[in-house]
Formats: C-alpha cells, structure tokens, sequence
C-alpha cells in the first residue's frame, strides 16, 4: 500500500517537484494571512468568515472590525440597491404628462416670446410651468424638416393640446384632419365674443373612394378651425408688429378644459 502522491511540477532544470497544499489553497491562505496581521485577533477566529468574525469578537471590538472588513461592501451593496430601486420607480411610475402642451410651428413666436407667455399663461391657468404635470409651449415644430413628422407623432400619441402657427402651416395641418372645428370645442360664450376671429379651412376628406390611392388631404369641408390670434396682446412685443398667427384645437387632446382657458387668457384683449 503506497501513500497518495501529490502532483509533480517540473522545476528550472527539468527536476520533477511536488506540489504543495500552499500553491493549491492561495487564495485562502491570502485571506488567512491578511487576518494574521491583526496580533489582537484570537487564533481560533482566523478560519471564519467575517460575518462569523464579527459575531464571535467582543462586543467591544466589533465596531472596529466591521469598519475595516465590512463598510466599504456594505456601502457598496447599499448603493447599488438604490439604483435598482430608483430605475424601478422610473420605469413602473413614469413622469406625469403635461396638463397643457401647446406646440409652435415653424418659429411663429420667438425665444424670448414663448418664454414670456409660457409664465404668464400658467400662472393665469394656476399651472406649473414645465412638461411634468404643467404647461409647455415647445417651438421645435418645423415643419419643413423633421418637426412635422414629430408633430404627427405626438399629435397620434395625444401630447399635444393646441398650435400656434403662421397661416400657411395652419392650412397644411388642417388638412391632415388634425383639429377640431371651433363651434364643437368652445364654450358659448366663448364663441359669441370670438366668432369673428374664427380662421376656415378645408379639413381631411374621409369618405370612402374607389380609388385606393386617394389623398384627402385638405379635400374636407371648410370649416372655422382657427383662430386669428394676430392680435393678441400676449403674442406681441411692445412696439413690434403683431405676428401673421392662427390658434388651433387639436381634435384629440386630452385636455380640452385646459386648452378653453388658455384660449380665454390669450384672446382676452380681443
């Protein structure tokens, strides 16, 4: 009966050489070592793991233990824990819509002109400002470039409330059949003291042709889709020319309330 032979390794020369148990536990004895170096650690709690470690120690010395060997993990595992938790709240609880989202197409009102209406109508309509939960008047529609498939976009999702535009992109989006007729949206009063403003156009033609090909577009009934808001007091500028604008409804707005008050506080000098 012979003894188990441990592995044989072949030294610089060629020289067979045993393997020791050292070479095949580094890892542990790494760990074993580094706890060494602590002379106050008692022996018989070198082999455990840290949790174990700490358990075992004097209530008088764990603190300082846990610091040295566990803090920095701790802290770690905590924070990644919150990030898990934070992207989770994000995902299942998105942000709230706006409660008004006007677009401006094809740079009808400047920088400077948005951002004074901006504050000024939410604070009449008692809103925040800004797109979570508030009112948002966003100019980057144009519609000779890529705004006008991002206005279609968001008009098909319901983002959007109401347009301002000059009167020739007014009549382009009309004629998708994207607003709703004046008459059908506004209060009574409302259209009585603003029915001479109303702006007509032809809508979408939806009614069914033999041909599979045909476009509607603009095709539809002339209808007040509009409003001339050219003279509206919080569109212009001391001392400037009132801008060419048209102020539209979108059909599918969700909403509407929202949408009236706005209307009332932009008219209100007409």
């Amino acid at each position: 009966m012979h003894d188990a032979q441990q592995p044989l390794s072949f030294g610089e020369e060629g020289t067979p050489e045993r393997a020791t148990a050292t070479e095949h536990n580094a890892p542990e004895a790494a760990r074993e070592s580094d706890q060494a170096d602590d002379p106050t650690m008692p022996s018989g709690l070198m082999r455990g793991s840290r949790i174990a470690i700490l358990r075992a120690l004097p209530r008088g010395r764990r603190w300082t233990y846990f610091r040295e060997q566990l803090l920095a993990r701790c802290l770690a595992v905590m924070a990644a824990a919150a990030i898990v938790v934070y992207l989770g709240i994000q995902i299942l609880a998105p942000a709230a819509p706006p409660q008004l989202y006007v677009a401006v197409a094809n740079g009808a009102l400047s920088a400077e002109r948005i951002q004074s209406l901006q504050g000024a109508s939410a604070r009449y309509l008692n809103l925040p400002v800004g797109r979570k939960g508030g009112l948002a008047i966003d100019s980057r529609f144009d519609l000779t470039a890529d705004g006008l498939s991002k206005l279609q976009t968001m008009i098909g999702n319901r983002g959007v409330d109401l347009v301002i535009a000059p009167p020739a992109a007014f009549r382009q989006l009309a004629g998708y059949g994207y607003f709703t007729p004046l008459p059908e949206r506004l209060s009574p009063q409302q259209r009585d003291r603003l029915s001479r403003y109303f702006v007509t156009a032809r809508g979408y033609d939806d009614t069914d042709h033999d041909d599979a090909f045909y476009d509607g577009s603009g095709k539809g009934a002339s209808q007040p889709y509009g409003l001339d808001a050219s003279g509206a007091d919080p569109l212009i500028r001391k001392g400037a020319e009132a801008p060419n604008l048209v102020l539209a409804v979108v059909a599918n707005g969700r909403n509407p309330a929202h949408a009236n008050r706005f209307i009332s506080y932009l008219m209100n000098g007409r």
